[in-house]
């Protein structure tokens, strides 16, 4: 044997050599209008330009060798087989345009990128001597178009697209319909004669016209002043560690306090994670997420305390709830979590599925309430409408963890709700069928259920960003319609929810491509006429979670791009936005990364009010009355601005405080313009020294229901100081 000889190649690739070779990507900047374009600080010319960018490209080349070997030792090199790995070195340049009579626009652009072409759209200036563009969505009997667009024409500039652009008409009741009007005027004092005209018409012909959005959008084009800004406060975020009721409270108002500077106006917090509660019900025990013991009471009732601080701080509050699972351990067997007696596992053992997995090579356990029983469905609302009969909730929100997500060798749920399937009523339909049929009816089941108890609470869904793998087109991954049954265009087509939140977790590019996959939920958002609000996942800007993790999001850059990509399907009902999750949140809100500032400077720089849902009660409140406005003196103090509300107990949410420049008031009509500075719960507004409006300035103040419609302007009052700034 000593003399025999083997043939054998290297398992593995040896690294060689590494070299970068530069590269160029051509791309064609465009803008509207054109405009002074500025690449890195360098003035490159009139849009539209054809201009090359450039960035690096690594490419490391590899080795592996094919012996003979004899039986002596001696090796010989046969043959050498080579490979080569390419690495994009991506480069961002700042963009920025120039124009007369518009806002400057900043864009940082990474390249390479997969468009050709890069378009921007600059926003006008608004103010004496600047056009204003709005939008003006109407409401009337068919008969009075003919007039209300004689109106409108009558006050736009003539010319281009200065005209009057006309939306697709939709009905708005048997002998009625709705109507968007797109039209340029003037300046701020025309748009004010345009809305006096309007209104007038209104009088005397008791057609309905709402203005609030699009005065409001006219004079702040920069950063929309209807967005929904949300987070969500899972239970992995709060309470952090099983602490007291005095300590949970103090984190909770550190959390919103930090929510209210950063303008975040929605919060979804997490009150049912394992059938349990973080509330005071006789529906289910409470969670042991607060004590560390399952039914032990914390001595106080965190959503009735996390509503009045939201409330209070102006932001909304809506409830978020897992339906269907019962226990966060996946122990398999004995468990270690003492289940309390009251639970709906201990009551309803009979309602439970148990779904046995593998996981880093253990077996361990999904445990959940079982779809198919129509019991169950019953259940799920019951623990609802307790929450909306009870509490003071905006909203009620679930996740999509409706069935186990497939996850290495578990590829599924398999037989394990055969029994209830077989007593199905319909013989006709299959498994899967039958599955998405329980889930879809328990969403219209529950949705009803609100609305019959309270018509202003929303109901919404977060399902898995991707509806069905190869769609759209290009997109593949998981499905969340065939894998874990949760077919969120069933509920879009029923009516069966008020919002969708998309779980879009990935970046732009790629096989799941967050561009077409925000595309395909917005055109099918805008088909059914509900809101659809994408979520984001800032989860993995923290550093030591990027490894392996390149699909998604890591760069506070990403997300801003992400969230103007957002807004550029505002037409589509892409009205905002949800940011998962709130991690850290007592040393930097939303994470360990920059993103906080980068919004409170950027994106979120000014204040924001939710949209308004059109198939909610859109009753208007009447305006606030007797403005006051208290200044103090000594250092440190608050001014305060106060004021009375006309309207009945409970039907005002919160209450929006505008600021109006010396400099723009037109015609001494401040109602049709004016910065939103504040949104508070309480009829007062405290305002620090530095950050007061000037002297000759104008504030008003307007009420806004609990579906975001305000009513009219208070009477605006000048203030007077003249050290205030």
């Amino acid at each position: 044997m000593a003399g025999c000889t083997r043939i054998h190649q290297e398992d593995g690739w040896t690294y060689d050599a590494l070299q970068t070779v530069r590269e160029i990507q051509t791309l064609c900047v465009e803008s509207e209008p054109p405009a002074a374009l500025w690449v890195d600080g360098r003035y490159v010319g009139e849009t539209p330009l054809e201009i090359p960018f450039s960035y690096s490209v690594n490419e490391i080349q590899l080795l592996r060798r094919r012996f003979k070997t004899s039986g002596f030792g001696d090796r010989e090199v046969l043959s050498t087989e080579s490979a080569t790995q390419s690495f994009l070195q991506e480069t961002t340049h700042t963009l920025r345009f120039r124009a007369s009579g518009f806002h400057d626009r900043f864009l940082p652009l990474t390249v390479p990128r997969l468009d050709e072409t890069v378009h921007v759209q600059l926003k006008r200036k608004v103010g004496p001597g600047f056009p204003v563009t709005v939008r003006l969505d109407v409401a009337a009997l068919e008969a009075q178009f003919p007039l209300i667009r004689r109106i409108i024409e009558q006050h736009a500039l003539r010319g281009g697209e200065d005209g009057v652009k006309e939306g697709v008409p939709t009905a708005a009741g048997p002998d009625s319909r709705r109507q968007r009007f797109t039209v340029t005027v003037a300046d701020p004092g025309a748009l004010s004669d345009l809305i006096d005209a309007l209104f007038s018409a209104a009088r005397e012909r008791h057609f309905v016209f709402n203005v609030a959005d699009a005065a409001l959008t006219a004079r702040f084009a920069a950063n929309p002043v209807r967005e929904f800004r949300a987070v969500w406060v899972a239970y992995l975020d709060w309470p952090k560690a099983l602490a007291g009721a005095e300590v949970q409270k103090a984190a909770l108002i550190r959390m919103f306090d930090a929510f209210k500077r950063l303008h975040v106006n929605a919060v979804f917090f997490h009150v049912r994670v394992e059938g349990d509660a973080l509330y005071r019900t006789d529906l289910a025990p409470w969670s042991r997420l607060l004590t560390g013991k399952q039914g032990e009471d914390p001595g106080y009732d965190p959503l009735s305390f996390a509503v009045s601080a939201a409330h209070e701080r102006g932001i909304e509050l809506h409830a978020w709830l897992n339906p269907y699972r019962t226990r966060l351990s996946r122990r398999c067997g004995a468990d270690s979590v003492k289940v309390h007696p009251d639970h709906v596992s201990s009551t309803h053992p009979e309602w439970g599925l148990e779904f046995r997995m593998s996981q880093n090579g253990r077996c361990c356990c999904y445990r959940m309430l079982n779809p198919g029983i129509p019991e169950v469905t019953d259940h799920i609302a019951d623990v609802v409408a307790d929450v909306v009969g009870r509490y003071d909730v905006d909203g009620v929100h679930f996740d999509d963890m409706f069935y186990p997500y497939p996850e290495g060798a578990f590829s599924g749920a398999g037989g394990e709700d055969l029994a209830a399937f077989r007593r199905r009523e319909d013989a006709s339909i299959d498994l899967k069928t039958w599955r998405r049929g329980n889930i879809s009816r328990m969403i219209r089941t529950v949705n009803d259920r609100i609305k019959s108890i309270d018509p202003f609470v929303r109901f919404g869904v977060s399902p898995f960003g991707i509806w069905q793998s190869g769609v759209p087109e290009g997109v593949t991954g998981m499905s969340g319609r065939d894998a874990i049954y949760s077919d969120a265009l069933a509920w879009l087509e029923a009516g069966g929810v008020d919002y969708l939140t998309p779980q879009l977790y990935w970046k732009v590019g790629g096989r799941t491509d967050y561009r077409k996959l925000l595309e395909w939920w917005a055109e099918k958002g805008a088909a059914f006429e509900r809101h659809i609000y994408p979520g984001q996942i800032i989860y993995y800007l923290q550093e030591d979670l990027r490894v392996g993790n390149g699909d998604k999001p890591q760069s506070s850059d990403e997300i801003v791009s992400q969230l103007d990509l957002n807004r550029r399907h505002r037409e589509k009902g892409v009205l905002g936005n949800v940011f998962y999750r709130t991690v850290n949140i007592e040393d930097r809100a939303l994470g360990e990364t920059a993103l906080g500032d980068r919004l409170k400077k950027g994106r979120y720089a000014t204040p924001a009010l939710p949209p308004i849902m059109p198939w909610l009660p859109m009753t208007r409140p009447r305006p606030p009355q007797n403005l006051k406005f208290v200044p103090k003196e000594g250092r440190g103090a608050d001014h305060i601005l106060s004021w009375d509300d006309p309207n009945p107990p409970a039907s005002v949410l919160k209450y929006a405080v505008y600021a109006i420049h010396r400099e723009d008031l037109v015609d001494d009509a401040p109602e049709t313009i004016g910065n939103l500075i504040a949104m508070t719960g309480r009829r007062e507004l405290h305002i620090a020294a530095d950050g007061a409006p000037g002297p000759g300035d104008r504030v008003y103040v307007t009420a806004v229901s609990r579906n975001n419609v305000e009513s009219g302007a208070s009477t605006a009052i000048a203030l007077s100081l003249p050290d205030m700034r």
